[in-house]
């Protein structure tokens, strides 16, 4: 491989925050963000990865930062300036600074980092080529989002909320806006946990209410309306947006249940790849089936045998024509290494609520012509499961 070094090494959804979200922060008693405990892990981990010889490149699958999980009473994040000068962030910024003039990182956006409209990305990629000179952002320039494609081998990897009905960008709803209604969730989510001090996980609410509202003639509307019951929240409450594009100052809960009512129609007519069906099953069961269907299947095409996403916060290291497990759910740790016509992973989460630190490795080996796919647990690199295509 280029240079000696034979390994990629991919992560996702480490949700940085601002200040606010790491203490109480009035009018609320409790802090809100997810990620805290597992700071002073990362950034060793990194450190680690800046100084291996045999990685040659550090990918960042989405959700580096999260712009998304503020109570929906306080000021939104507009951009990633106050959540990298969070005092408390700067062992990792630091980490992804040398990284980057190392010409190690690559940066692939996710949800929780999406820009707000189509004005906001070129600011965004001024932002973060500043920030961290020598990085690769890979974004496209009218979405906010990007695809990572390996130079020599049959690899492409994103973050895999373009697949989601709730969480890929929204270009119909709201004129000069990316917000999907996932946001919104993200939002009321956050202001229950302000409020109660009791940690939720947004997927874990969003896949609740998808498995009980998803045969209601009004699954949209229904189901917004129960995570705000469930926030202790009304229709009248107003969601604050400043410096939003595409939004007043403020929004209802029923403003935006209104807003969005047409979600699963409007997917369907711009969507040809991924039906609604399976982008709601993107939400709620995980992305396998969205990476055989667009990369790995055989109506694809030979270019890639591997997929690899972030975004679901379940790790993932499968053969997608044995589809043995149901997706959604961790694996069960497995040293037995076999070969594979494709694979789909997923690089886990980085986040305090989540028991498992995990990353994808990947390592091409010429000399035996395999291409390796491994999910390892940090501390200690652990080996959680090990797969392989031909070369």
């Amino acid at each position: 491989m280029t240079n000696g070094w034979n390994k990629r090494i991919f992560i996702s959804d480490i949700h940085m925050g601002d200040q606010r979200s790491m203490e109480p922060f009035p009018p609320h008693s409790h802090p809100y963000g997810w990620l805290q405990e597992n700071i002073p892990k990362l950034t060793q981990f990194l450190s680690d990865k800046l100084q291996a010889k045999d990685v040659g490149e550090v990918v960042i699958l989405g959700d580096l930062f999260d712009q998304w999980v503020i109570p929906s009473d306080l000021d939104p994040i507009a951009g990633p300036d106050n959540i990298c000068s969070n005092p408390s962030n700067q062992g990792i910024i630091d980490n992804l600074k040398k990284l980057a003039e190392s010409s190690k990182l690559t940066y692939v956006p996710g949800n929780h980092d999406m820009s707000a409209c189509r004005k906001d990305i070129p600011v965004m990629r001024d932002f973060i080529k500043a920030t961290f000179p020598g990085i690769n952002f890979i974004c496209e320039d009218d979405r906010p989002t990007g695809v990572y494609r390996s130079e020599n081998l049959k690899l492409i990897a994103e973050h895999g909320n373009m697949h989601c009905l709730f969480n890929a960008p929204d270009t119909w709803t709201s004129s000069g806006s990316f917000l999907p209604l996932g946001y919104f969730i993200s939002r009321l989510v956050a202001y229950k946990v302000a409020q109660t001090g009791q940690s939720e996980n947004y997927l874990d609410i969003l896949c609740k209410f998808i498995a009980e509202f998803k045969t209601n003639p009004d699954f949209i509307s229904d189901l917004f309306f129960a995570v705000a019951d469930d926030a202790g929240l009304n229709k009248s409450h107003k969601i604050d947006m400043v410096n939003i594009s595409g939004f007043g100052p403020s929004i209802t809960i029923d403003e935006v249940a209104i807003k969005y009512s047409e979600l699963i129609h409007d997917w369907d007519e711009t969507h040809d790849k991924i039906d609604s069906k399976g982008a709601i099953e993107g939400d709620s069961l995980g992305l396998l089936w969205a990476a055989y269907k667009l990369y790995l299947g055989p109506e694809t095409g030979p270019a890639i045998n591997i997929a690899i996403f972030g975004h679901t916060h379940a790790w993932k290291n499968e053969d997608p024509y044995s589809f043995s497990d149901e997706d959604g759910q961790e694996n069960e740790p497995s040293f037995r290494s076999h070969a594979c016509k494709a694979i789909y992973a997923n690089s886990g989460t980085w986040i305090d609520s989540v028991r498992l630190c995990t990353y994808v490795e990947t390592e091409a080996d010429e000399g035996n012509q395999r291409h390796y796919v491994r999910v390892r647990l940090y501390p200690g690199n652990q080996l959680l499961q090990e797969l392989f295509v031909a070369l």
